[in-house]
């Protein structure tokens, strides 16, 4: 039973998904022709197929309607529900106003639908452009400590102060900057399957704070090694994942149409110096 109950609710989910996409599709112009198009054909249907028994009474004259103009006037003045009282339906015309007015009210619905529709994509946008700005602020604000983390070791190694839990701090410093990288990667990767485009400013500076961090490591590694402070085996390993992932990263990047020529000549410079960061994990 439940089971049924299920499959019951799974068919009204996928109706209600067409339904949505079929609306979605529609445009206001196509909305106004439908109307239109209805409103004229019950008019016709007022004026082609009126008889004694079923027709439409002018109130002003006290005589039927036999005027086509007349009987699609009526036909609107009911869509719309206004019921100006001049021009009423008799007999069984009674219940074909009752439709139309039933089909106007389906179609009114269906317009303001569409409004709500629109004013929820506009809502959604933004509200993803606020959380995507947020997101980019983050990995920079990221990149920045990372290359702070770096400065200091960097301090220490020159000073000969460099200790053990300094290694340590190395090792989880290189973890959280591949992190970074994955998380921009997947960013990109989004951006080719998703309708909405980062902003071109918020992926230039984060571009530019990518290959920012992948200088400063390679500063880093250099000094380490003048200083002959040994690279830990996990390290090294991070290192080469770190390489490979600026390595995808820029290829997407330098093909990204969300940023300017200039910070693509800079991402094809940096590209060069993945051999660097690959030497020092070797």
């Amino acid at each position: 039973m439940k089971k049924d109950l299920l499959d019951v609710s799974e068919l009204l989910s996928f109706e209600k998904s067409r339904v949505k996409n079929w609306l979605d599709k529609l445009r206001f112009s196509h909305i106004l022709l439908v109307w239109v198009g209805l409103v004229t054909c019950y008019g016709l249907i007022y004026f082609y197929f009126s008889s004694p028994a079923n027709y439409v009474f002018d109130t002003l004259h006290r005589v039927p309607v036999t005027d086509l103009w007349q009987t699609i006037y009526f036909s609107f003045v009911t869509a719309t529900t206004t019921g100006f009282g001049d021009v009423i339906p008799m007999g069984n015309f009674r219940i074909i106003a009752i439709a139309e007015v039933i089909t106007g009210l389906l179609l009114l619905a269906i317009v303001t639908s569409k409004f709500v529709s629109i004013k929820q994509d506009q809502i959604m946008k933004e509200l993803y452009d606020i959380s995507l700005s947020e997101k980019i602020n983050r990995l920079r604000s990221s990149l920045f400590l990372y290359k702070q983390h770096l400065n200091r070791l960097t301090s220490n190694a020159q000073e000969g102060t460099f200790k053990d839990l300094d290694q340590k701090n190395l090792g989880m410093y290189f973890t959280s900057y591949e992190d970074v990288l994955v998380e921009t990667l997947t960013l990109l990767n989004k951006e080719d399957n998703d309708e909405h485009q980062i902003v071109d400013l918020d992926l230039d500076f984060l571009a530019r704070s990518i290959v920012n961090a992948l200088e400063k490591t390679i500063e880093a590694g250099k000094e380490f090694s003048e200083n002959k402070i040994p690279w830990t085996k996990g390290n090294k390993n991070i290192l080469l994942i770190i390489a490979d992932v600026n390595e995808e990263l820029f290829k997407k990047l330098e093909t990204s149409p969300s940023i300017n020529k200039q910070t693509k000549e800079i991402v094809l410079e940096s590209h060069k110096m993945i051999s660097s960061l690959q030497e020092l994990a070797s």
